[in-house]
């Protein structure tokens, strides 16, 4: 089972199985879990709940969940997931930002792993959500282990690192090789990227102005079809791979 609360953090296209007000993804899960403890599923497994926090909901209300959480070990598995920015509001700064719309380092930022292992937390992992194989792993192997883990998911929210003019005028974007795409939809209907789209025709295309250079349609695809290409960052346009050269993968 899946909790979230309201915010950035929570609007998949995959919907949780509740969504209510901030800090209801971990304060919930916690009463399910433990409701859940002597329950076994139809396959005869024992049933995990899986919460979601932001990183910014964390420092509003979250955290007094979480250090009660630590203490009863909580059946379920947290993921705090650290953008850096309240993005639900207009990215403002969180006491964890750690650099300013400059780029500058901000002194005295929170450390949000430091803060949850200083509040109890003693299984405690922080992961690259761009590592698809490692996360992977990761979730695999915390839904065999009962009691409270919290997951610290960390990566910038890409708005604002565009917004510092980070990107570089030329830009590595991903497009599809027509003719290696098996049209298994996994990057379509399965990742959900809002730079994917299908065509007419059942053709899988990428928008190079919506795509954030993520690489997960690359890891996600099974057929080797979406692969970097090198374009300009204002280059409209669906964009197609290419064999060979500049159109492989780094």
């Amino acid at each position: 089972m899946l909790g979230g609360d309201i915010g950035c953090s929570s609007l998949p296209p995959h919907y949780p199985d509740w969504l209510t007000c901030m800090n209801s993804g971990t304060s919930i899960a916690s009463g399910v879990g433990q409701a859940l403890v002597e329950t076994t599923s139809d396959r005869g497994r024992r049933p995990r709940v899986v919460s979601l926090v932001g990183d910014s909901t964390l420092f509003h209300s979250g955290l007094q969940t979480i250090i009660d959480c630590a203490r009863r070990d909580s059946d379920q598995i947290c993921f705090v997931l650290d953008n850096s920015w309240t993005a639900m509001t207009g990215h403002q700064s969180t006491p964890g930002t750690p650099r300013d719309l400059k780029g500058d380092r901000i002194e005295g930022a929170v450390d949000i792993p430091a803060l949850l292992g200083a509040a109890g937390v003693r299984r405690l992992f922080t992961v690259d959500p761009l590592r698809v194989s490692r996360m992977r792993r990761l979730m695999m192997r915390l839904l065999e282990e009962p009691g409270f883990s919290c997951v610290v998911v960390r990566r910038e929210c890409k708005l604002q690192v565009r917004r510092r003019g980070a990107a570089a005028r030329w830009t590595g974007v991903f497009g599809v090789v027509e003719e290696r795409c098996r049209r298994c939809n996994r990057c379509y209907s399965v990742l959900t990227c809002p730079a994917i789209d299908k065509l007419e025709n059942g053709q899988i295309v990428i928008d190079p102005d919506l795509c954030g250079s993520c690489s997960l349609c690359h890891q996600t695809c099974p057929n080797g079809a979406i692969v970097q290409v090198r374009v300009r960052a204002a280059e409209a346009g669906p964009r197609r791979g290419r064999r060979g050269g500049e159109g492989e993968p780094p």
